[in-house]
């Protein structure tokens, strides 16, 4: 899917036109209210792959091919440490949406109550 994209765009033009959709996706995530809009902004996203792929395509031909081991290892510490830091600001977020109020149609804003009234 990505060999396309790549043969048009070339590796250099690639790299930032998919961390550009990536970002759209990313605010389209972000200003999402309604659940189609979330899977309306998978399409920018998912296209945001073909930056990934075309950086660490253009990478590997930066370093020899005894060097390889070691670039691979260095992205896969860097992804890493990536996964922790979201984890570690991103954590409190989450639990703070999952403290909120609920919101019941039936009951009006405010309600703690996570269950309709009974009839």
């Amino acid at each position: 899917m990505v060999k396309t994209p790549l043969k048009l765009l070339g590796e250099k033009r690639a790299i930032p036109v998919g961390f550009g959709f990536q970002a759209l996706g990313f605010l389209g995530f972000a200003l999402a209210s309604e659940g189609w809009q979330l899977i309306l902004a998978i399409v920018p996203f998912s296209l945001g792959a073909i930056g990934s792929v075309a950086l660490r395509s253009y990478m590997t031909k930066q370093v020899s091919a005894n060097q390889q081991g070691e670039l691979q290892g260095a992205i896969a510490s860097i992804m890493g440490l990536g996964a922790i830091a979201l984890a570690a600001t991103c954590s409190g977020d989450v639990s703070n949406q999952v403290r909120k109020p609920h919101i019941s149609p039936v009951q009006g804003r405010g309600s703690t109550n996570p269950s309709p009234p009974a009839p």
